[in-house]
């Protein structure tokens, strides 16, 4: 039996939230129906790549692949490919609760299971109290102090104080019990233990801190008293994330996952407080991305902004703030970027500019504003690509017609002579060969009849003389060849 859950909120992609629940070993709660599940992880951090997130391929989260027993919700492409997946599926299950009685059951007997965990800890503390063992650690390696802690016990920690508790023991992970009333912000028992000296210096095995985890679930009360105790505002963990990137990105969990989203004026005003107190909005973390790299929402990008950050600095890849806001799909970010100083066609190392980003991950919000702000429609990366190239390799049908509205040359040609039709036509053989790879697809034909009602050249041949028509037929790919063919 798990020994207590912590409750947090989960933001989807559609912005709406979910109740999320997470067991002391590593159980996890449906985000879709709230059914506990077992296995260690969340079930949308799948093992597909290396980290989770935002994908070119599925333009959904990676998923686990595992089914869930009580909404048989699939974490994987199928079911969770994309963003409007996520929302029809909630949607769906919450139209079925009416017809399933029994779905109700299951989450009531989730929350029974809260409360009757906690009330156990609370038994095993008052042992602990009663027989004097006020250090004995349980085997998660956690003090009674710590356990009460987690709980958010307050009358159990002044009596587990008043005995002579150490207030800054550790389990073997280095977690005490300071951290861990962060981690579930637990605001009185954080501040009992400030006052009874607890050291808000001492990090975790991953050098995680409890100002980073007061940050993390926007904990502005518990932020206050730690840096007025000189809690270290530029620490950094073993991702190289600090405080500040905690505030900015609100994610329970692995460096870049997602999570927790406290309310908005908390977090700019938490924001304000860590940089007011010293905190340095130019430090990277990990894949070298800065504070305003993962802003995510206008309001926070305009906090961090009035601080003046470098606003020219890339991560790892070369990317830019002002990338990283095209691919999160965020014209009011963009906005607030470019007026910022960044050039709206500010290349990475590759060539690539903010609007080929953009329409990469299918932003076509972020895409119209670019070109409204000035984008350069037919820029070219290193392999001479213009962003309608891009368009058609993905088969961004609705982007390429707005890239052709805004005066997209139809007929340039890449360094190896294939135009944007070529593109659409390389890419829909790739699929066809792995399916698998990834979940996109049907709209490469539809960009190719986009193209040719626009003027495309069919006569164009690439560095090797093959015209679309010619790279169709050696592919075998019977509609596209219908189609030009029809239209020669």
């Amino acid at each position: 039996m798990a020994e207590h859950f912590c409750a947090y909120r989960f933001e989807l992609p559609t912005g709406e939230i979910v109740t999320l629940y997470q067991a002391s070993n590593g159980d996890f709660a449906c985000p879709i129906c709230g059914f506990l599940l077992a296995g260690g992880e969340a079930p949308w951090w799948g093992d597909s790549e290396s980290q989770p997130g935002i994908t070119i391929k599925t333009k959904g989260f990676y998923g686990s692949f595992n089914i869930c027993p009580c909404c048989d919700t699939e974490y994987g492409y199928e079911d969770c490919g994309t963003n409007a997946s996520w929302r029809d599926l909630r949607q769906k299950w919450l139209a079925e609760i009416d017809q399933t009685p029994e779905i109700l059951t299951q989450l009531a007997n989730i929350n029974v299971s809260i409360e009757r965990e906690a009330e156990e800890e609370a038994a095993a503390v008052r042992s602990a109290l009663d027989a004097g063992t006020l250090d004995q650690q349980d085997s998660a390696g956690r003090t009674p102090l710590t356990r009460a802690a987690i709980i958010g016990r307050r009358d159990l920690v002044d009596e587990l104080l008043a005995a002579g508790a150490n207030v800054d023991a550790q389990a073997p992970d280095g977690r005490t019990a300071l951290l861990w009333a962060c981690a579930c912000g637990r605001a009185d028992v954080a501040e009992r233990l400030i006052d009874a000296d607890a050291e808000p210096n001492i990090a975790d095995g991953r050098g995680v801190t409890p100002l980073m985890e007061a940050c993390r679930r926007s904990e502005l009360r518990i932020a206050t008293r730690l840096i007025a105790v000189g809690a270290e505002i530029n620490a950094r963990n073993r991702w190289g994330e600090t405080a500040l990137m905690a505030a900015v990105r609100n994610a329970i969990g692995p460096s870049n996952g997602p999570g927790v989203r406290g309310p908005l004026d908390v977090r700019v005003r938490l924001i304000d407080l860590l940089l007011e107190n010293g905190a340095d909005p130019s430090l990277t973390g990990q894949y070298g991305k800065t504070p305003l790299m993962l802003a995510g929402d206008p309001e926070i990008t305009r906090t961090l902004l009035e601080h003046r950050p470098d606003v020219h600095q890339t991560d790892n890849s070369g990317s830019s703030s002002l990338t990283h806001a095209a691919r999160d799909d965020d014209p009011d970010q963009i906005r607030a970027l470019v007026s910022a100083g960044i050039r709206v066609d500010e290349a990475d190392p590759d060539g690539e500019t903010p609007l080929m980003a953009a329409v990469e991950f299918g932003a076509d919000r972020a895409v119209g504003t670019l070109i409204e702000l000035g984008a350069n429609v037919n820029a070219r990366n290193d392999h001479g690509e213009t962003p309608l190239m891009v368009a058609a390799w993905h088969g961004e049908v609705v982007i390429a017609r707005i890239l052709i509205k805004a005066g997209a040359e139809v007929n340039a040609q890449a360094d190896d002579g294939e135009t944007a039709i070529m593109h659409a036509i390389s890419m829909r053989s790739k699929l066809n060969e792995n399916p698998t790879c990834c979940a996109e697809g049907s709209g490469h034909l539809e960009t190719v009849r986009v193209l040719i009602e626009a003027g495309a050249d069919l006569s164009i041949q690439d560095k090797q003389g093959r015209t679309a028509l010619l790279r169709a037929r050696e592919c075998n790919l019977q509609d596209f060849i219908a189609l030009l063919e029809s239209a020669t």
